[in-house]
This record gives structure tokens, C-alpha cells and sequence, in this order.
């Protein structure tokens, strides 16, 4: 009797074994890589592209996944933080693909220092970049000595025409076109210029005071020959006192520039405490997002800069995967936030899809074939429609210009004041900052 059951037993596990490997193979997965800055000066950038792009991925893993030569794959996602430290990201970088073996490595909106060292990993290894290092000059002369063939990029620009020029993706179209809006022009204010001195902010600098020139400005604390204005700060140990002195003696009421957030809050207080009367402020890289401004509260209100993803964005030119709209990922967004808008979530979603679609489209995961796929590729994206160029592998990202508002519960939130595109009306009305 014994024996009977212990056969009967050996047969039960013998046909359970036998139904595991007919029918629980395991999923074979698409390996994507990310590093993330969600903790430190860039944690506003960090946080909305990690959003993003695990919305992607979990979009599209609910879909049905990739089919890949006839298989279904599911997409994995593989982290690596940097805390915001560019020094990390080469190393970061190696372990997504030596350890990982991830078969691509995406990103969102992130200042181009951090993405500039992620750029000869890649090369090296033939592994898909897919990047939003903006804006365009300053990466493309942080990376101009590197081979960017597996390298793709989505960046606005601050100076450089398209090619054919299109009206809406230059900063200098959609910040005059702001001043316009608020009756700023070349007499009524003087504009003070400032920004870091890394690579994203120098060429900010240079790029802003040159377009204030052209349009006839007076400029303060901004020129280029034959030394550098007191606008360019140290990222070491920034001293604000000479902006600042310049700024009152030469009556500067409206200032452009760029920076990490933590120290413009910093010279904006100083300007506050100096009784200076701003009713321009034009914060790029530090204005994006809520983490930052609120701890400035009221003070934050007006404060404006480029924006480059807004769930505003009509659906039918920027889809989703399946039901996923611009509105409903930033709805997403909220519900688990509890925050106002993060545009880094559209860009952070909009390159998975493009890496899937290119994976799809070449019908492989070598490097070189998605790599082709690519080049080869018009991509519809949540954040509008994406088409490299063969000369330098980079597409032109549309902009808008936003300032922050204060809602009926006292909130702050970001509305769009300018846009001169048909795929985004205007959610507020441009307003220069007002002081008791």
C-alpha cells in the first residue's frame, strides 16, 4: 500500500514539473536602466522622470508587453541613484550595463553635467541612450569630443534656430514673447543676468545676455569679454553681495538666468532683503518644480521660466499608451504625490515609449539594430511627436513659458502664460510680480 502511494505521489510531481515548464516559463524580460536623482539639489528633476517612466513601463507591461521576433516580453526597470552628483554617474552608468546588462538606459529632463558622463559608457558598450539633457548648446558643447553614435537626444534650445525655424522653440521666442505679454520692453526695464558656473549655466548666461543685447536691453552684472560679469556665481562658494550691489545701483527690475534651485532660493532672498522690487524673474532650472519653490511660499508667485511637458497637451497629438492621456498621468501624478504639476513625468514616460517602439520596429535587442530603429523611427510620444536628426541624433523639443500662481487654498501652482503652439492653449494670464 505504501508503495502504491509513493508511486502515485512520484507521478503527481513528476506531471507538476511537467506543467511548470510547459506553462510557467518565466517571462523573458526587456532589461531597461535608469539613473536617478531623486535625492539631492536635482530631486525635483529625479522624482518626475522616475513617475514617468515606471508608468510607461507599467503601461505597457499591462498592454501585453513587446513582441520581439514573436516573443512577449515584459519591460524591467533597473535603478542606480546618483544623489544628484554628476561624479557618480559614469560608475552608475557601468553597473546599469556591466551588472545588469540592461539593453538600454533612458532618462528625462536632467541638467546636461548630469548626463554628459553617461554619454562614452554607452558608446562603448553599443547600448541605446535615450536622453533630455536641455538645453541643446550647452550639451552639445559639454559633449562635443564624444562620439554620440548610440546617443539620442530630446532638448530645446535657447539660441539655435530649426532647421526649417519654427516659432516656439527657442527661449528667446517664448521669453520676449512674455515680456511682450507683461509690457516689458527695452526702455521701461533694466535686466539683470545671472547663473552658475557649470556647464549648463555658463552657456545660459552667455546665450540670455546675448539675446537681451540684441534686443536692445541694458543689461547689468552680465558680459562675456573681457572677463566674465559678477552675474556668473561660483558653484563652490556662491557670493551674492556683488549681484546684488549691482542690481540696486543700476536700478535692475527684471532678471533672466539659470541655476540649481538651492541657490537662486538663496540670491532671491538676498535680493528680497536688499528691498529690490523684481517684477520679472525668469528662473530657469530652478523654477521648475513644486519641492523647490515652496519653501519661498508667496514669494514663489511669479516667478516664471520655459517649460517643455504640461498635462494640457492635446491627447491626440501627444498619446499615451492605451487609455494613458497627458491629463490622466498627471492626475496619476497627484494622487500619489499630492503635488501640483511635474514635468519631467511626461518626458520620463515619453522615452520609454520610443525605446519600445524602436526595440519593436527593429525586431531585436542588439544595440546596433535598435540603434538603426531609431534613426529610422517617427515616434507619436506623450509628449508630442519625436524624429531624430541623422546629422546629430537630436530632435527639437517645443516650450512654453509658465509662472507660478497661488490657488483658492493658497497653493502654489504652475499655469501656462505662453504658448505658441496648437496642441496647448493657455491655462493663466502672464502678470508681472507685485510687491505691498
Amino acid at each position: 500500500m505504501k508503495k502504491i502511494l509513493f508511486i502515485a505521489l512520484a507521478v503527481v510531481l513528476a506531471l507538476s514539473v511537467g506543467l511548470i515548464g510547459c506553462e510557467g516559463e518565466p517571462t523573458p524580460v526587456i532589461k531597461i536602466g535608469h539613473v536617478s536623482s531623486i535625492e539631492g539639489m536635482y530631486a525635483g528633476f529625479g522624482a518626475g522622470a522616475l513617475f514617468g517612466i515606471e508608468a510607461a513601463i507599467e503601461d505597457i507591461n499591462d498592454a501585453g508587453g513587446v513582441d520581439v521576433a514573436g516573443e512577449n516580453y515584459e519591460l524591467e526597470l533597473y535603478l542606480q541613484e546618483s544623489t544628484s552628483d554628476e561624479t557618480l554617474v559614469t560608475a552608475r552608468t557601468e553597473y546599469l550595463i556591466d551588472t545588469n546588462g540592461v539593453h538600454g538606459i533612458v532618462g528625462a529632463f536632467i541638467p546636461p553635467p548630469m548626463a554628459a558622463p553617461q554619454v562614452p559608457v554607452c558608446e562603448i558598450a553599443q547600448v541605446p541612450l535615450l536622453q533630455t539633457p536641455g538645453p541643446y548648446e550647452p550639451w552639445t558643447a559639454m559633449t562635443a569630443a564624444f562620439n554620440k553614435t548610440y546617443t539620442f537626444t530630446t532638448t530645446f534650445r535657447i539660441f539655435t534656430p530649426t532647421d526649417p525655424p519654427q516659432l516656439g522653440y527657442l527661449i528667446s521666442d517664448i521669453g520676449l514673447e512674455f515680456h511682450e505679454a507683461v509690457g516689458v520692453n527695452s526702455t521701461s526695464h533694466v535686466v539683470g543676468v545671472f547663473a552658475s558656473d557649470d556647464g549648463d549655466g555658463i552657456g545660459w548666461y552667455e546665450l540670455m545676455g546675448q539675446i537681451l543685447d540684441d534686443e536692445g536691453y541694458t543689461t547689468s552684472t552680465w558680459q562675456v569679454e573681457p572677463s566674465y560679469g559678477v552675474g556668473l556665481f561660483s558653484m563652490e562658494t556662491p557670493d551674492y553681495a556683488p549681484i546684488i550691489a549691482d542690481w540696486v545701483a543700476d536700478n535692475v527690475t527684471a532678471i533672466w538666468g539659470n541655476c540649481p534651485p538651492p541657490h537662486f532660493i538663496d540670491l532671491y532672498n538676498a535680493a528680497l532683503l536688499a528691498d529690490l522690487e523684481l517684477e520679472v524673474i525668469f528662473a530657469a532650472r530652478a523654477g521648475l518644480f513644486y519641492t523647490d519653490m515652496v519653501g519661498l511660499g508667496a514669494n514663489a508667485v511669479g516667478i516664471g521660466l520655459e517649460n517643455w511637458w504640461h498635462n494640457a497637451y492635446d491627447p491626440a497629438y501627444c498619446p499615451g499608451v492605451g487609455s494613458t492621456t497627458p491629463q490622466t498621468l498627471f492626475d496619476d501624478w497627484v494622487t500619489a504625490k499630492s503635488q501640483p504639476l511635474n514635468p519631467n513625468i511626461g518626458w520620463g514616460y515619453a522615452n520609454v515609449q520610443i525605446l519600445v517602439q524602436a526595440i519593436e520596429a527593429a525586431d531585436s535587442l542588439v544595440g546596433d539594430d535598435i540603434r538603426a530603429a531609431l534613426l529610422a523611427g517617427d515616434f507619436d510620444t506623450i509628449a508630442g511627436p519625436v524624429d531624430y536628426g541623422a546629422a546629430d541624433q537630436n530632435c527639437p523639443v517645443p516650450l512654453h513659458y509658465f509662472q507660478w500662481f497661488e490657488d483658492e487654498t493658497m497653493t502654489i501652482v504652475p499655469k501656462v502664460v505662453v504658448s505658441q503652439h496648437t496642441f496647448l492653449d493657455t491655462t493663466g494670464t502672464a502678470f508681472l510680480i507685485t510687491y505691498p
